[in-house]
Order: structure tokens, then C-alpha cells, then sequence
């Protein structure tokens, strides 16, 4: 299932000019009600992307920049607001429990997310090109602060975002 499919209203086009990027968006994780969000405003390369209080802060606002469709599905970059960087598996290692970071847009398969509808949850999972593996809040955490990793798309709660 492809971006268009999750709600219309939730997904809003920036003007014209940049037809292809959508957002920024708050991604609330729906086991921990946290947001994805950069540890400590980060802009560096190799910024620890976590789960945090959501506020409203740049470091926790991503747009989502369409950069391929295979088949259905678009892949997006997403970028964080804050520092402009992407949501990155580390040297795409396909691994499951690699800890995700930022690192400087390139558009590489390992910086390319589906963000694909549930609709039994009314809520998206988020899906990365190169590993196939979901963001995921490890160990089902409810602690602010919690590093977000890679795993195994299953569609549990820790897997679930919804987009605000």
C-alpha cells in the first residue's frame, strides 16, 4: 500500500513548487504516544533518533519527500526539520535491532521510507527500501528518550504511527 492511502487528511501538499513533499509531520508511535525526534536537537551526521514528549519542536518534525515509486509504493526521504537531514540505516545494514540515525540526504535505498496505511489501526507502519524492516519502538518501550531501531515488520502497537 502506497502513501496515498493513508488519510487524506492527514497528508497536505506544499505549494506548487515542491508538488512532491508533504509535511513536516509529527510521527506519534502508538504504543508510547512519543514522538520520533532527534536526541537533543542534534545536526550532526550520526544523530540518535529516539522517542520523546511531543511539543511541538523541530527536532521531532519530518517531511516526507517523494524520491521513487516501485510498483504501488513511494518511497520517501524523510527529512528531519530541524537539521534537514534524513531518517538513515546506518551503512544499510539489514541487521534487525540496528539503532536509526540522521545523516545527510542522498537519497540511498537505506534512506527511503514507505509509510503504508493500516487501516485497521487507522495508523501507518514505516518501512525502509533497502533492509524491508519497520521503525520500531524498541523493546515496546514507554520511556522518553528510548533509541528507535529497525525490526521485522510484524504490525504491533511498537510499529504503528500515526501522523500529526
Amino acid at each position: 500500500m502506497g502513501i496515498g492511502l493513508v488519510a487524506a487528511a492527514v497528508l497536505t501538499a506544499s505549494p506548487a513548487s515542491a508538488a512532491t513533499t508533504y509535511g513536516p509531520y509529527a510521527f506519534i508511535n502508538n504504543s508510547s504516544h512519543l514522538c520520533m525526534d532527534v536526541a537533543y536537537g542534534s545536526t550532526a551526521d550520526g544523530g540518535r533518533i529516539q522517542q520523546w514528549y511531543c511539543y511541538g519542536g523541530t527536532p521531532e518534525k519530518w517531511s516526507m519527500v517523494k524520491v521513487k515509486r516501485i510498483g504501488v509504493t513511494d518511497y520517501f526521504e524523510l527529512v528531519n526539520q530541524n537539521s534537514n537531514k534524513c531518517l538513515d540505516v546506518p551503512g544499510g545494514n539489514g541487521t534487525a535491532g540496528v539503532l536509526l540515525q540522521q545523516w545527510r540526504c542522498w537519497g540511498g535505498d537505506m534512506q527511503l521510507w514507505a509509510v503504508e496505511t493500516q487501516s485497521a489501526t487507522q495508523s501507518a507502519r514505516v518501512k525502509n527500501l533497502m533492509t524491508g524492516m519497520c521503525l520500531d519502538n524498541k523493546d515496546w518501550s514507554n520511556s522518553p528518550g528510548t533509541s528507535l531501531q529497525q525490526w521485522p515488520c510484524n504490525d504491533l502497537p511498537p510499529q504503528q504511527w500515526h501522523l500529526a
